[in-house]
């Protein structure tokens, strides 16, 4: 085996640009694979991001009713020591409660239909991004709102540029209370957010929780709690939630959803997605694979007479056929080995500065499905997507040396030396 494994490599060296130009092919494809493969990883992250760390969190928890039609009369209490017992539970991260009503805001001159959401500013903090994506004035602050003078609210940038209000803007919201009352109070302008998420942007305004139970008399009560945890450990930190309420006592039958089923369309168009690019990575292979096939073959053909003095001077055709896989392996494992280094390289320093998305668009902000991207993708690049490819190049090299090897052996020793 020693002996075969020194002739092919021997065999190799002696057509330096055809070695070279076989091992480039097999290293650009295997790079693109890698880099494209990272590339697709960053695009579903990032829409699952976009999907769940703008509004979402990765689990909430409703009331069965509110699941079926989101109504101010569908709420249910929160306590702290709920909110704490809820923030032990394994994977959870942060919590959130929220109230979520729909009103008119406005002024004199004009008005519009909007939804208006009570959040803990320092927990909203920790489950999504608002605090972040404001483009002007501050996030809400932390104190307990006051009971006289305008109470703070932070407005989605279409909804500002609509209703012509800046930062310290007043504004009136009027909204249907639990109690059946009116509620309705003076607003002040506190900030204005752009996420890219259309609900948000063009319909959403956000008030201190406490300052919409106190218009809405529900007082420690919530409509909604959003939890943060891992995308992938959503299912999970679910079914801890579920045994939490069970193990509470739930009367309220609350309702534990991951995002995966909150989000379906986008997890759904996610998942699709995946099985698409497995595709696109074996039509890859394939055309790599028929550009080394091809190499081997034409090689084989132009040795004919040199595989018959082999097999006239003793040379087995089993040996002979084992030699020409090995070049074919020591070719693939050469080119995917360097293919690897370069493509895993690559799309690390990539997913370390970001693929800026303006490269490809003038838009202002890049949106699908309602589901807002950030102005770089960052690859990601976990093992898997290096080893696999790598491992699959071998493979494929591999199995384009049979083909060959079988020709090679099936000729008389007699034919090959005289060039038939």
């Amino acid at each position: 085996m020693t002996m075969l494994i020194r002739l092919a490599i021997r065999n190799l060296f002696r057509r330096r640009w055809r070695t070279a130009l076989t091992v480039g092919g097999i290293a650009v494809s295997t790079a693109l694979v890698i880099w494209l493969l990272s590339l697709l990883l960053g695009i579903y992250s990032e829409m699952a991001r976009g999907t769940t760390s703008v509004e979402l969190g990765q689990v909430q928890i409703h009331s069965a009713e509110f699941v079926e039609r989101q109504s101010i009369h569908h709420h249910f209490p929160v306590t702290p020591e709920f909110t704490e017992a809820l923030a032990a539970v394994e994977g959870v991260e942060a919590v959130a409660p929220r109230i979520i009503v729909s009103g008119l805001v406005g002024h004199e001159e004009q008005s519009r239909i909007s939804r208006i959401k009570g959040v803990d500013p320092e927990r909203e903090a920790q489950v999504t991004i608002l605090e972040e994506a404001l483009v002007s004035g501050r996030w809400l602050t932390s104190e307990e709102p006051q009971e006289l003078g305008p109470r703070q609210v932070v407005l989605g940038s279409v909804m500002a540029r609509s209703l012509d209000l800046a930062v310290d803007d007043e504004l009136v919201v009027l909204v249907q209370a639990a109690d059946g009352a009116l509620g309705n109070e003076l607003l002040q302008v506190q900030g204005i957010v752009e996420t890219g998420h259309l609900m948000i942007d063009r319909q959403t305004a956000f008030m201190h929780i406490e300052d919409l139970r106190f218009i809405t008399a529900l007082e420690g009560e919530a409509h909604e709690i959003a939890l943060t945890s891992a995308l992938d450990a959503a299912p999970q930190v679910a079914t801890g939630v579920r045994a939490l309420l069970i193990e509470l006592g739930d009367t309220q039958e609350l309702v534990v959803r991951p995002w995966q089923e909150i989000a379906t369309q986008v997890y759904l168009m996610v998942e699709l997605a995946q099985q698409v690019s497995w595709w696109l990575l074996f039509i890859i292979f394939a055309i790599a694979a028929m550009g080394i096939f091809n190499t081997l073959r034409m090689s084989t053909i132009e040795r004919r007479a040199e595989f018959g003095v082999m097999m006239g001077i003793g040379l087995s055709r089993s040996r002979l056929f084992l030699m020409i896989v090995i070049e074919g392996v020591v070719l693939g494992a050469v080119g995917a080995v360097i293919g690897g280094l370069v493509g895993g390289v690559s799309a690390y320093l990539t997913g370390t500065m970001g693929l800026n998305l303006e490269f490809f668009t003038d838009a202002e902000s890049l949106t699908l499905m309602g589901v807002a991207f950030a102005e770089r993708i960052f690859y990601e690049v976990p093992p898997q997507s290096v080893v696999v490819p790598v491992i699959g190049v071998v493979v494929v090299t591999t199995l384009c040396a049979l083909w060959p090897a079988v020709v090679a052996i099936g000729q008389e020793p007699r034919d090959g030396i005289a060039g038939r």
